[in-house]
């Protein structure tokens, strides 16, 4: 707010803050003002014929309905925040030995990534994500979502499905809403004590590949028990 301080009638500062879950961050400017807030999660709706087309594009492309389905979504926008591909396909090699389909949806650009990962893991399902609702159809239809911090993560949230997401550059705390217990966020040990890493530093990507397959393997075990039981 360097310059403009004067035009603000409340100012909510940064510095010495602990990080927080920026939806909740936001309802605070709301309190200052006296804006009664409710719970800082988000909500995606759906049609019923919605669900019903996202359930049948995934049974079309060959990902049965007899076992959990586990979404995979390789990109984040920034490569500094993306987990390496061969940790996608060895988690989901993992996942299939543990009874759970793996289903990649490809999105626009990944086209290269998802056919390695395909070739490492052929367990994996792939889908090329179609127009935003049709994958918001077909995501709710599963049941966990594994990405780095990204977009559909988010979504995931916001249409109630769970989610395990693996962060790097950017501590959990700021973008995965807290004491959710259909969301686990992930992180490198290393990265301990980290506040924001730019992403123009080598460890930004260093601290992505930390994160170990078998980690994150656990942690859908752990989301999965919760939530289907």
């Amino acid at each position: 707010m360097r310059g403009w301080w004067w035009v603000y009638t409340h100012r909510l500062p940064r510095a010495g803050r602990a990080f927080e879950y920026v939806a909740r961050e936001r309802q605070r400017l709301l309190e200052m003002l006296g804006v009664p807030v409710g719970p800082p999660r988000s909500r995606l709706v759906l049609t019923d014929g919605e669900r019903v087309a996202g359930r049948e594009r995934l049974l079309a492309n060959g990902a049965g309905i007899d076992r959990p389905l586990a979404a995979l979504v390789l990109s984040a926008g920034e490569p500094a925040k993306e987990w390496p591909v061969e940790s996608f396909a060895a988690l989901a090699s993992a996942l299939h030995t543990d009874g759970v389909q793996p289903v990649l949806f490809e999105m626009p650009g990944d086209a290269e990534k998802a056919m390695r990962a395909q070739e490492i893991s052929p367990a994996i399902v792939r889908i090329a994500v179609p127009a935003l609702r049709d994958f918001m159809g077909s995501l709710a239809a599963c049941d966990v979502l594994i990405s780095a911090d990204t977009g559909p993560a988010h979504i995931a949230t916001a249409l109630g499905v769970p989610r395990v997401t693996i962060f790097g550059p950017e501590p959990p705390a700021a973008w995965a809403p807290a004491n959710d217990p259909t969301v686990i966020a992930l992180r490198a040990q290393s990265a301990r004590g980290l506040g924001i890493v730019p992403k123009s530093d080598p460890r930004a990507s260093m601290l992505m590949a930390e994160v170990e397959p078998a980690r994150v393997r656990a942690a859908v075990r752990d989301l999965l028990a919760r939530t289907r039981s």
